[in-house]
């Protein structure tokens, strides 16, 4: 984090996102530097993000999301990791996540995916209230509400198709 408490970089390893012989994928981004996969840095114009694609339709949700939202409006594919911080970097590792929709948690979790998804112009917000308060959550306090993740429109989208119960 910053001394706006904004972050603003990011280590994410996720073991279960490559194939058997590489494996995993390790997501790293230096404060002011790009987004590198594995080393590499991440081909952003390859992974059209733009919310035309009829192709990304599918979303990252934490797994207990069924018991506090009614999911019947939203008609597209829905994907459990088990993983807060890996449900909000679905969208760089997997072309077809648009998104995430994930329960409160704590600022570890959440920190470095909200940088690197901001390095690709995403969004990370409350469900209800918008903005995230990075300095309320500092003290080590559960998040008062759940976070989505996307473009403004995938937000939207989220917010206005799947409601809580």
């Amino acid at each position: 984090l910053n001394s706006s408490f904004e972050p603003v970089g990011a280590i994410v390893y996720a073991p279960r996102w490559g194939t058997e012989s590489d494996g995993g994928n390790l997501l790293t981004l230096l404060p002011g530097g790009n987004i590198k996969l594995n080393g590499k840095d991440l081909d952003i114009t390859s992974m059209d993000i733009a919310e035309q694609s009829v192709k990304r339709n599918q979303l990252m949700i934490g797994s207990r999301l069924h018991n506090y939202f009614d999911f019947s409006l939203f008609n597209s594919k829905l994907r459990v990791s088990g993983s807060a911080i890996i449900n909000i970097v679905g969208t760089l590792l997997h072309r077809d996540v648009k998104g995430s929709l994930i329960t409160p948690c704590y600022i570890w979790d959440i920190a470095a995916g909200h940088a690197l998804i901001k390095g690709v112009g995403l969004n990370l917000e409350y469900y209800s209230t918008g903005k995230i308060d990075y300095k309320a959550l500092a003290d080590r306090s559960m998040a008062p509400d759940h976070f989505v993740s996307g473009t403004q429109k995938t937000l939207e989208l989220i917010r206005n198709k799947i409601k809580l119960k």
